[in-house]
């Protein structure tokens, strides 16, 4: 278990700070963070209007777009991009079928 935070271990400054969180985490707090900033955009552009399957695609590339992109800096858990792909393809059958 992660005690204390160890700059050689999880680097200096605000990356250092996010590993270390990360690890104490069992390396899920980013893959959450994702997943919230996935639905915040989801929530935001059902209020603007969007229609749902529409606002679902969008959540979904969210998450496809920032999983990799935090992954240059930490560990995520790339099981979350199956998600994203999920809602995709609820958000395109849902529009097919909402245009029938």
């Amino acid at each position: 278990m992660v005690d204390t935070f160890n700059t050689t271990a999880y680097g200096p400054g605000f990356e250092g700070f996010i590993n270390w969180t990360n690890a104490l985490s069992g390396n899920w707090m980013m893959s959450i963070f994702i997943i919230v900033i996935s639905m915040v955009g989801f929530i935001v552009s059902r209020k603007n209007g969007m229609s749902t399957y529409l606002a679902l695609i969008l959540s979904g590339l969210m998450i496809i777009v920032l999983t990799p992109i935090i992954q240059l800096f930490t560990i995520v858990n790339s099981q979350i991009v199956i998600i994203g792909l999920v809602m995709i393809a609820i958000g395109v059958g849902g529009r097919i079928l909402e245009k029938r």
